[in-house]
Formats: structure tokens, sequence, C-alpha cells
């Protein structure tokens, strides 16, 4: 019997935490006052591997393009998060320094890094992230939208 009521509790503490987890949480449109617009010439073009990540053939799966850019307005440096260099390849877009450049871009609570949701650069214009901050390199939300509570 307490064996019974023990793997009852575990069960409904794991599916409690799926309850709650950040996959069923509706998203949240990022407010217009943290949405920022920068322009400048890029400092440095960076590559970041986030931690634990493995590579293969000598390239790295989900690293990150990341540019350095000074503010010609207020001379303050930032550090600005692009996209996945693979999806950025895909897209035609090299970047390089000195290039000018134009981003649209938020910045997260915990961070200091902006993470950019549009860029303009050579002519081109690339959307990266929707109202919600998802990239545009995501896979699609194949869940089906929870809009209320069926009443039987």
């Amino acid at each position: 019997m307490k064996k019974t009521i023990i793997l009852i509790s575990i069960m409904m503490m794991i599916t409690g935490g799926l309850m709650f987890s950040n996959e069923n949480r509706i998203p949240v449109p990022i407010p217009a006052s943290k949405i920022m617009e920068i322009s400048g010439k890029i400092q440095a073009v960076m590559t970041d591997i986030p931690a634990g990540q493995m590579t293969s053939a000598g390239i790295p799966p989900k690293a990150f393009t990341k540019i350095k850019l000074k503010d010609p307005a207020t001379g303050q440096e930032h550090s600005i998060q692009i996209a996945p260099g693979h999806y950025l390849r895909l897209k035609g877009v090299i970047l390089q320094k000195d290039d000018q450049i134009r981003i649209k871009g938020f910045k997260s609570d915990n961070s200091i890094e902006i993470k950019s949701m549009e860029i303009e650069v050579k002519g081109k214009i690339l959307i990266l992230r929707d109202q919600f901050g998802k990239g545009t390199w995501e896979k699609p939300n194949l869940r089906t939208e929870r809009k209320g509570f069926k009443i039987r």
C-alpha cells in the first residue's frame, strides 16, 4: 500500500511539473519598451558555441554568430547575438568586420546581450525572430494552441 501511494505521489509530481513547464506556457510578445534599434559598423564577428555542444567534423552544430557593434550616437559598445551561423549562410548573409549594419533587437531579462529580431546589411533585410522572440530557424510549433477549456 505504501509503495502504491509513493508511486502515485511521484507520478503526480512529474505530471504536475510537466503542466507548468515552459513548453505549455502561452507565449507573451516582447514588450515594445524592450525593443531597440542600433546601427553602426561591425567591430568584430564571433562564433559562440553553447556549453556542452559537441562538434562534428570541426563544424559547431548550433554555433551562434555574434557581433560587437559600437553605437556612433552614444559611443557605447554592444554585444549582439545574431543567429546560428548555418542559418545565416543558408540565407546568403555573411557578416564581416566594418560592414554597416542596422539591428532591431531586444534584451532578455537576465542578459546584457542583445538578441536580434531583424538585421539589415548589404542591402538585405533578414527577419530573425518573431514578436515572441522565437528564432525563425527553429522548428515550427507542431502542438495545437491552447484556446481554453472544453466544456463536457
